[in-house]
Order: C-alpha cells, then structure tokens, then sequence
C-alpha cells in the first residue's frame, strides 16, 4: 500500500531495501525534500493527531524496541574513517564532490549477537493495543537502545505499562517507567480489609469507568486541550486501580 509506504518512509521506520525499486527514488527524494523543508515531523504529529481524532488513541500500554537499518559499507581508509568519526570531511573528498556525494558520512558501526552491522536504527514507541507507532528516533547503529528509551517514552498512553527487551534494563532505563506522577485511588492497607465481594465490585467499577471516560476522550475535537489531558489523567488513575484490585486480588488468590 503506497500509503503506508510513504506514511513509514516519513516516520523512518522502512528499510529502502523493503520498497520496490520502481518506486524507491521517488519515495525517497520526496523524504528528503520534506526534510529540508522542515515538515518530516510536523506531518507525522499531524498524522497521530488525525489517528487519535478517529479513535486511535494509545492504549494498552507501549512497546519500545529498536532495529538496525543496514546501508551499504563504506570502502574507506583508517585515516578517513578517523576524520568521519570526528565529525570532518577528509581533504580528498572535498577536492571530489562526486565521491563525497557517494559518501555515507553518518552511519556507523555496532555488533549485535557476534555479528558487524554498518547502518542506522530506528528505535520506535508503539502502542500494545493497535500497533501503531507514537514516537520514534533516528540514530547511527552505534548508539545503545538504553539511550534513547527516556525520550521514546509516551505519557498519553492509558497504560503506563512499558514492554521492551533486555537491552533497556538499566537502572536509568527503567525509572522513567515509575516516576510519572500517579495519584493511587486505593490504599494497600484499605485493599488488604476488603471483603473479597466488595473488591471484585471495584474492580468492575474501575473498568467500566475507564472505559467511560476512554470513550469520552475519543469523542474530543481537539485531543491537547486542558480538559483532554485531565480525561488521560484521570484514566490513568483508573487503569493503576484496576492493576491494584488485581494485585491484591492475586495475593489472596480470588478469582473473578
């Protein structure tokens, strides 16, 4: 679908090598023309704006992973791979514009699992419940998934359940998760006394209620006013509850 194509090749997250070649350069050199004029991320927050306005809103939690995009190697010598790695032109290509063009003077290397790979990655945020893509960011293949994971994180999703591999365990990588503001609805001592009745009670309470207000939420026009952004915090607040009323319910093994 030439669509969705477009719509991945401007969030960066499609290898060229997965597109037809019939097809490539122009897709390619319309990306790159939307990148010097400075609309590649303006379009892909209007897009998301436009999914969240029809329904699409992040739910379920979000997924965070990062893939290494592989580019043809680069035939160079130490000496100008030092001056690439520093950030310069070697003096030789700048006297052969038509070798510098050909030139990939951003890419690095990494190994993953014994193997070298030269290229970029695209580490993406997407949410659980439809799989599309929130944030994402483009780097070389050198940089480590664990550094970009405090800024792919997305807030506006109605769980604040984190799902991502074993690269993003650090404990700098893991405290965002935690440290978003989260007023608790229930205390663990007053869910200990309940009655298991009046907690299953709850607990279907909780749910219709961020059901309800999920629904609301998607009835918005404008998805980042004031009140849009008290409705994801109040959801919030209703999706911990029901992860509380299940812990607890767990504990005591209650089943519903």
């Amino acid at each position: 679908n030439a669509k969705i194509i477009l719509i991945s090749m401007i969030a960066g997250a499609v290898s060229i090598a997965m597109i037809p070649i019939t097809v490539t350069t122009t897709l390619w050199l319309f990306r790159e023309a939307l990148g010097r004029a400075g609309l590649i991320e303006k379009l892909f927050k209007r897009f998301s704006r436009h999914l969240e306005a029809k329904g699409y809103i992040a739910r379920g939690g979000q997924m965070v992973d990062a893939t290494i995009v592989p580019v043809p190697k680069q035939r160079n010598s130490r000496e100008e791979n030092e001056v690439v790695k520093a950030g310069n032109t070697p003096k030789e290509w700048k006297k052969n514009p038509a070798k510098n063009r050909q030139k990939d003077k951003d890419a690095r290397w990494t190994k993953k699992h014994g193997k070298s790979f030269y290229g970029y990655k695209n580490h993406v945020n997407a949410d659980a419940k439809h799989k599309l893509i929130r944030h994402y960011q483009v780097t070389d293949a050198s940089v480590h998934d664990s550094r970009k994971f405090d800024g792919l994180l997305n807030k506006a999703n109605t769980s604040a359940d984190v799902y991502a591999d074993s690269a993003y365990r650090s404990a700098a990588a893991e405290a965002p998760c935690y440290d978003w503001p989260m007023q608790q609805m229930y205390h663990p001592s007053d869910l200990a006394a309940m009655d298991p009745l009046v907690l299953m009670k709850n607990l279907d309470h909780v749910r219709m209620t961020s059901r309800r207000l999920s629904y609301i939420l998607q009835q918005q026009v404008h998805l980042y006013t004031p009140e849009a952004n008290r409705l994801r915090d109040e959801i919030d607040r209703y999706v911990e509850a029901e992860r509380q009323i299940e812990g607890e319910m767990a504990r005591r093994q209650i089943r519903t």
